[in-house]
């Protein structure tokens, strides 16, 4: 199941714009186009009965709510919940007890594990960690919104392995690692070009032993989101890839081809004034 929060007060997080250089500030109201493409993503999950629940942003002061995948990760099969510590000062404010309480609701066992506590470290969810479920390991990208110690208390209490590493894009981290890499069942989608020479041969290789596919993807193709894609599966084991139309077409035809059922949907104002795309709108529960 998905959890979506529709963007109401959308609008560039100008608290955001020092470690996220994928957004641009907006000179215009783009609240209607938002809304309209955010409503695209639940109409293409309606479309293929994809389960999933849908919240409106209640807070005027929380830009960035539609992106929730950063403040919340859901684990049914080891019955673990986490709460993130956010970067931003705003972004803290995201965190909501209703749906915490709603997921409870649905996972009676559900263990609440809350890292928040300390306002100089972040770690941002499914943001900061591309998880590799297959295999147990978390891939991480370090950087102001990723610390490494809170990483690995996530890794210790799901008994996962942690890869982590350091990129630089334009002199700056990349902000979170599922702008750069996104991992399926079957496939990796990453751009090694970012990561630190150091750092490559370890990532390389953890990747080649999970006897995934591996899709390596440009620069521009992460500026376009390549990178931000998700693979959800039906409730009948169906298996999907959902990505924002820039993305789609960012990509060659044979890298699509082994990324199995497409599902695209316009992002564009979104993926613009947000700098974040498919994979920060949707939070698996």
């Amino acid at each position: 199941m998905l959890l979506l929060i529709r963007p109401f007060y959308f609008k560039t997080n100008l608290q955001a714009i020092e470690t996220n250089l994928f957004m641009k500030v907006s000179d215009e109201n783009i609240q209607d186009k938002v809304l309209e493409e955010h409503q695209g993503i639940i109409h293409a999950l309606n479309k293929y009965s994809i389960s999933h629940i849908v919240y409106n942003n209640n807070n005027e002061l929380t830009p960035d709510a539609v992106f929730a995948n950063n403040w919340i990760s859901v684990h049914p099969e080891v019955n673990k919940m986490f709460i993130y510590p956010m970067f931003l000062e705003n972004r803290r404010l995201e965190v909501r007890n209703d749906i915490i309480e709603q997921i409870k609701h649905i996972y009676p066992l559900m263990v609440i594990h809350d890292l928040r506590g300390n306002d100089k470290k972040a770690l941002e969810g499914t943001g900061s960690m591309v998880i590799d479920y297959e295999n147990k390991i978390i891939y991480a990208s370090i950087s102001p919104r990723t610390n490494q110690s809170i990483l690995s208390q996530v890794a210790d209490i799901l008994n996962y392995k942690v890869v982590s590493f350091y990129t630089e894009f334009h002199l700056k981290p990349v902000y979170h690692t599922n702008i750069m890499m996104a991992i399926g069942k079957k496939w990796v989608v990453i751009c090694m070009d970012v990561i630190e020479k150091d750092d490559m041969h370890d990532v390389w290789s953890s990747l080649k032993k999970s006897g995934k596919i591996i899709i390596k993807i440009s620069t521009a193709q992460m500026e376009a989101y390549c990178g931000n894609i998700f693979e959800i599966q039906h409730s009948n084991g169906k298996l999907f890839t959902i990505m924002s139309t820039r993305a789609k077409n960012a990509f060659i035809e044979k890298q699509l081809e082994n990324l199995g059922t497409i599902i695209d949907v316009p992002l564009d104002t979104i993926e613009t004034y947000g700098g974040g795309g498919m994979r920060c709108c949707l939070t698996s529960i």
